[in-house]
C-alpha cells in the first residue's frame, strides 16, 4: 500500500536503515535516532553487519542471470532472510530499551541500466512490512529514472545534512562514490570500481576477500593493466554518473581475464588504480575540510596507503562502527524524510527534472 500523505516529523525519529551493497558481503543494519526532527543530527543507537550464508551470498553475485522464476524465488529468500535479521535485531534494540518505528531498506541491487530506464533492487516491502510489524520504505531508485536521473547516488542528501563539516565524503564499498557536501550545486557521482572488483579477484585465491590488502601488497605493478583501466571511457564523463555491474562485466572485467596474470599482481594494479582515480576525483574539485573515508573499503590498509600517497588532503576514517554503518544511517534519514513528505533524491546529484521523494511505503 503507498502512503502519500505527509506526516509529523515527531512521529519518525528513530528507525532501522538498511544497507545490501553490491559487493554481496552482508547486511548492515542500523538503529538510528534523528533528534529534535530536523534530519541534521543522528545518534547511531545499534549497528549490526551480517554476512550471508554462503549459499545466498553465491546466488546474489549470480542473480544477473536468473530466470524470471529464479528471480522471484531469490527475492522471496532474499526478504525471509532479511526479515529474521531485522526481527533478531529488533529484539536486541529492545532489550536496551530501543523502540524502531520504521524501517528504511535499500534492497539488493540486481539490475542498474540507466540508459535502458531499468533498475532494480531486490526486496518484498510488503512481506517485511507485515512480518516485522513496522512501516517499510524500500525501491528508492525508480523514480528518479522516471525523471530522467541516474537513480544514483543516494547518499549525498544524507552527507549534506549529517557530514557537511567534511569538504568530500568517499564510501569504499562494492564501487567508490563521492560527494562534495559543500558545493552548491551538490556535486557526488560514483568514482570507480572498489570491493566489487577487489574481491572477485581475491574468490580465485580462496579468500573471500583481500584480508587488510596484504595479497595486493604482496604482488607487483602491471603497468599496461593499469594503463587500460585508467583508460576507460566512464572516466572522462562529467557527473550526474553512475556504475552497475553490468558496466563492470561488459568493460573492466574483459581486462581482466585471459591474461594469465598472477592474482596477487591483477590486485596490486586495482588497488593502484583504485587509488589514482579516487585521488583523480579530489584533485578535480575545489573544496575545503578533511576527506571522510567510509566502508569497507576503508578497512584495507594497503588501500588507504596508496589512496594517502595519491592525495592531499587530510584524510579521516572514523573509530567505531559508522565506518560501516554510514550508508544505512543515511538510508533511514531518506527513509525518514519519505514518511514525512520531504525530498530525500536531489536532482543536482542524479540529473532528474526535480527534487523527489522517492521510495515506495508499506504499512503493516
Amino acid at each position: 500500500m503507498a502512503k502519500d500523505k505527509a506526516q509529523g516529523a515527531a512521529e519518525f525519529e528513530c528507525g532501522i536503515g538498511i544497507m545490501s551493497g553490491t559487493s554481496c558481503d552482508g547486511l548492515d543494519l542500523a538503529l538510528c535516532r534523528f533528534p529534535g526532527g530536523t534530519g541534521t543530527a543522528y545518534e547511531l543507537l545499534l549497528f549490526r553487519s551480517k554476512p550471508f550464508p554462503e549459499n545466498l551470498r553465491q546466488r546474489l553475485l549470480a542473480a544477473v542471470d536468473c530466470t524470471a522464476m529464479g528471480l522471484a524465488e531469490l527475492e522471496r529468500d532474499f526478504t525471509d532472510y532479511s526479515i529474521a535479521e531485522v526481527n533478531s535485531f529488533l529484539a536486541e534494540a529492545k532489550a536496551q530499551g530501543h523502540k524502531a518505528q520504521y524501517i528504511s531498506n535499500h534492497g539488493h541491487t540486481v539490475f542498474h541500466r540507466v540508459e535502458a530506464s531499468i533498475t532494480r533492487q531486490m526486496l518484498d516491502g510488503g512481506r517485511m512490512s507485515v512480518m516485522c510489524g513496522l512501516p517499510v520504505v524500500c525501491d528508492f531508485r525508480r523514480q528518479d529514472i522516471a525523471l530522467g536521473g541516474q537513480g544514483a547516488p543516494l547518499v549525498p542528501m544524507g552527507d549534506v545534512h549529517l557530514f557537511s563539516e567534511y569538504g568530500a565524503c568517499i564510501n569504499l564499498g562494492g564501487f567508490a562514490n563521492v560527494s562534495f557536501p559543500k558545493s552548491t550545486p551538490l556535486l557526488a557521482y560514483d568514482i570507480c570500481p572498489a570491493n566489487l572488483v577487489l574481491d572477485h579477484v581475491a574468490a580465485g585465491l580462496g579468500h573471500a576477500f583481500d584480508p587488510d590488502g596484504s595479497l595486493a601488497r604482496s604482488g607487483r605493478l602491471l603497468e599496461e593493466l593499469l594503463d587500460a583501466l585508467n583508460a576507460l571511457p566512464y572516466y572522462r564523463l562529467p557527473a550526474p554518473k553512475s556504475l552497475g555491474r553490468e558496466w563492470l562485466s561488459e568493460f573492466l572485467m574483459p581486462l581482466l581475464e585471459g591474461g594469465g596474470a598472477v592474482a596477487q599482481d591483477v590486485l596490486h594494479t586495482l588497488v593502484e588504480h583504485i587509488a589514482q582515480q579516487v585521488s583523480a576525483a579530489l584533485k578535480q574539485e575545489t573544496y575545503q575540510g578533511r576527506v571522510l573515508i567510509t566502508g569497507g573499503g576503508a578497512r584495507n590498509g594497503y588501500l588507504m596507503e596508496r589512496i594517502a600517497a595519491h592525495c592531499q588532503s587530510a584524510i579521516h576514517v572514523p573509530e567505531g562502527p559508522l565506518c560501516e554503518a554510514k550508508e544505512a544511517l543515511i538510508f533511514a534519514l531518506l527513509g525518514k524524510w519519505r514518511l514525512e513528505g520531504r525530498p530525500n533524491v536531489s536532482a543536482e546529484v542524479t540529473g532528474a527534472q526535480r527534487f523527489q521523494c522517492a521510495g515506495a511505503v508499506y504499512l503493516p
